[in-house]
């Protein structure tokens, strides 16, 4: 949550963008049990009940990235231990894409 910015709140929905390089965070928040627990949170705080939607905004670059470098396919073995940190933390490869 702390890489998405509110956009807006109106009538009850309230609307969180993600830069674009931010896909992981995107994905992992939205899935179920992740935005249970982050309604249930907002309720308490704010003593209201929001619906909450996400948008990944591919022309907003994380502040620091950096610019284009030559594009490569990455491997699983490309990263020593890459494989065992995703088996040991339930993690997924949410796209695979060439750097």
């Amino acid at each position: 949550m702390s890489q998405a910015e509110i956009v807006s709140l109106d009538n009850g929905v309230l609307l969180l963008e993600f830069s674009n390089g931010n896909e992981f965070h995107k994905k992992h928040v939205e899935k179920k049990d992740n935005l249970k627990e982050i309604r249930e949170i907002m309720s308490q705080v704010y003593q209201s009940d929001f619906r909450i939607n996400f948008l990944l905004n591919q022309d907003k670059k994380v502040p620091g990235q950096m610019g284009a470098l030559p594009k490569r396919d990455l491997n699983l073995q490309d990263i020593p231990g890459l494989k065992d940190i995703i088996d040991n933390l339930g993690g997924e490869i949410i796209d695979k894409k060439p750097i």
